[in-house]
């Protein structure tokens, strides 16, 4: 687990797209989005962790609640 105090936030850049923990979970279940696509950002509503993630790895994190949503980056 990351130490909260160490993670560092900035507001969500203009390019990336947004989804919800949900959403996001639901393209990587049906595959839309896999490891060699891109990367993503665990984020608020308004700014972007910088805790990267992938679609591999997304289901084996203890996800904090204050992040609601990830910024995907593709490649």
């Amino acid at each position: 687990m990351v130490n909260k105090e160490e993670i560092k936030m900035e507001l969500i850049p203009d390019y990336g797209d947004i989804f919800t923990i949900k959403q996001f979970l639901e393209r990587v279940d049906d595959t839309s989005f896999i490891d060699y696509d891109g990367h993503g950002n665990l984020a608020t509503k308004t700014e972007m962790s910088d805790i990267v993630i992938y679609p591999s790895t997304i289901k084996k994190l203890k996800i904090d609640k204050k992040f609601t949503h990830v910024i995907w980056f593709n490649r």
